[in-house]
């Protein structure tokens, strides 16, 4: 509990954003990866991923039914992942090279592709989809999230469909589609404090008069857009579904024109 309590606490994240940042200037080819990944905003591109609930890891010698009650309660407001990691050793020696290792691995790879880091090939912007070969459903993403967020998020998609017959929700493995016909128009990320949204509307052609919108076009997300949102309860629906319909007429319009 003191841990989860240090990674929500935003003192513990700017100092842990401080660190990270310090060692990207003091090494100059971790300094030179951001630039080649077109990231100029170092630090805010630090933050952004320390402010992003993380995922715990729990690594240890055996998962008893105590572990598994002791994290139940957890895994309601955070994704916690447990290893069972067992280490074996020739009797009676000491020799470290005969230890025998056994555990699960955390992840399979090549799933799908890494974040856009701004570099995207923008005249495809489906191309985050390309290699994703596993079904998944809207609950692959509302599994353990609060009530809160999973209102939030029916409520929105209730009124992205409402915006025309000739949309669709696809989910994938790291975010929610929502399309026309072939098009993405915007990204939806379930985290467990807010929706992260990703328009797929060129810098320069969205009319965001509140200026809540984020310029996320070199900085790494899920999906490609250049607009980014930090969607939370509290926050005004209508006025964001207002920017939301701009990037549907924007592609709708593109792809009539085709």
């Amino acid at each position: 509990m003191r841990f989860l309590d240090a990674i929500d606490n935003p003192n513990t994240k700017k100092e842990l954003s401080d660190k990270f940042y310090n060692e990207v200037n003091n090494e100059p080819f971790k300094e030179a990866l951001f630039k080649t990944n077109h990231i100029k905003e170092v630090y805010k591109h630090i933050s952004d991923i320390i402010d992003t609930n993380p995922s715990i890891v729990i690594i240890i010698d055996e998962i008893t039914n105590k572990v598994k009650t002791g994290l139940n309660g957890l895994s309601k407001y955070h994704d916690i992942k447990t290893i069972e990691f067992k280490t074996f050793k020739r009797k009676n020696s000491n020799c470290l090279e005969e230890h025998i290792h056994l555990f699960n691995k955390l992840h399979t790879y090549n799933e799908e592709p890494p974040t856009n880091n701004g570099n995207a090939d923008k005249n495809n912007n489906n191309n985050t989809e390309g290699n994703n070969k596993s079904n998944y459903t809207e609950e692959h993403h509302l599994n353990g999230k609060p009530n809160n967020i999973v209102e939030l998020y029916n409520e929105l998609k209730k009124q992205i469909l409402n915006i025309g017959d000739d949309i669709t929700i696809k989910p994938l493995k790291h975010y929610i589609a929502c399309k026309i016909s072939n098009t993405n128009f915007v990204y939806i990320v379930v985290n467990k404090s807010k929706l992260n949204l990703s328009l797929l509307i060129p810098k320069g052609n969205l009319n965001d008069d509140k200026k809540i919108t984020a310029d996320v076009s070199n900085t790494g997300h899920w999906g490609n857009g250049d607009y980014g949102i930090s969607l939370n309860k509290n926050m005004n629906l209508e006025y964001i579904m207002s920017l939301i319909k701009q990037s549907y007429e924007y592609n709708k319009n593109k792809k009539l024109k085709k």
